[in-house]
């Protein structure tokens, strides 16, 4: 994840609506811990063991939730003015209930 999300200008949250306070908050830390590594950077070994530790926690305490992360990282440009095109990556994260409907299981028939 941590791979994916260095380096990234931008970024696009997505997730449920419908949260209850427990899940809002744990759908929050872990979106404000992700944030705050990310523009910390992690450029010695010890940080980015750091950041792992304390993101799979968030990501656990998600999962208790019944809450699952997809991500992906895009290539953008920024074309206009004087000046050449230049790219940019985004980060798009998308937090989704392990029943959502909009999922495909790889292991599943559906998908073959």
């Amino acid at each position: 994840m941590l791979d994916h999300a260095a380096g990234c200008h931008g970024r696009y949250y997505d997730y449920p609506d419908d949260l209850s306070e427990p899940d809002l908050d744990a759908v929050g830390a872990f979106l404000q811990n992700l944030t705050d590594w990310i523009d910390v950077g992690l450029d010695e070994p010890h940080e980015r063991i750091s950041a792992q530790r304390s993101l799979a926690e968030n990501m656990m305490d998600l999962d208790e939730a019944g809450l699952r992360i997809y991500l992906a990282r895009e290539r953008q440009q920024l074309r206009g003015g004087i000046a050449a095109p230049s790219a940019f990556y985004v980060l798009h994260l998308r937090i989704v209930r392990h029943n959502d409907p909009g999922q495909i299981s790889l292991g599943s028939s559906e998908s073959r």
